[in-house]
């Protein structure tokens, strides 16, 4: 319990950490969603990279823990229905782990190319929770990668915020390590300067998921 109000105390603080990239190397970029995020989203705050890796290795579980799958359906019909005009920084399909596939789906173009079609995109969100373990292994390797990136300089933040974030990656390091499944590691929201900026609107899916049924579909609409 105290490891979990530590890290909602340090994660108040993290969503004002923003995080810089200070080499850019694009074959890099083009092999890892993490540091591509970073390079295409530059107000990124630190919080927000814990939330992109735990959306990465365990799919929408977030969702799970929110409440009953209808009300689930029911938020999704919502938002969708409310979706507006394309931001500039949107693309349909963001990647976020280049192991399990795992991407964002952004709703604001999902209803540009495919209209206010609620009920196939519920229908892929279930094919990819059905197909898609979590791995409570893979989040811990990806945050050592994560911390492995700032100790070689390839990521950096300010100097006056150095102690805390130290605190921070070493929390949800041994918070992992302690858990028994992804289920235990905490539920972040997005950075108000992230919402701000980018107006996060997605949901949680697998690449092939997406793709292979959107053919599908143009070729039998054809």
């Amino acid at each position: 319990m105290a490891d979990q109000d530590e890290f909602k105390e340090l994660a108040k603080i993290v969503a004002k950490v923003p995080i810089s990239l200070n080499k850019v190397d694009f074959d890099l970029l083009d092999r890892n969603p993490l540091l591509s995020h970073i390079f295409h989203y530059p107000k990124v705050q630190l919080v927000d990279l814990y939330k992109f890796i735990l959306q990465g290795t365990c799919g929408w579980m977030h969702l799970s823990q929110i409440g009953k799958k209808k009300n689930i359906e029911d938020f999704l019909k919502k938002e969708l229905k409310e979706a507006e005009e394309t931001h500039e920084s949107d693309e349909l399909f963001e990647l976020l782990d280049i192991q399990t596939r795992l991407g964002r789906i952004n709703l604001r173009s999902w209803k540009k190319y495919m209209g206010n079609n609620h009920d196939f995109l519920w229908e892929l969100m279930n094919k990819t929770k059905l197909n898609t373990k979590e791995s409570l292994n893979l989040f811990i390797e990806r945050w050592k990668g994560l911390m492995d990136w700032f100790s070689e300089k390839i990521l950096s933040y300010s100097k006056s915020s150095e102690t805390t974030v130290k605190e921070w990656l070493k929390l949800v390091l041994n918070m992992a390590e302690e858990s028994k499944d992804s289920t235990e590691l905490p539920l972040v929201s997005h950075s108000d300067i992230f919402r701000k900026e980018y107006k996060p609107s997605y949901r949680i899916m697998k690449d092939i998921d997406i793709f292979q049924e959107i053919k599908v579909v143009s070729i039998n609409t054809e």
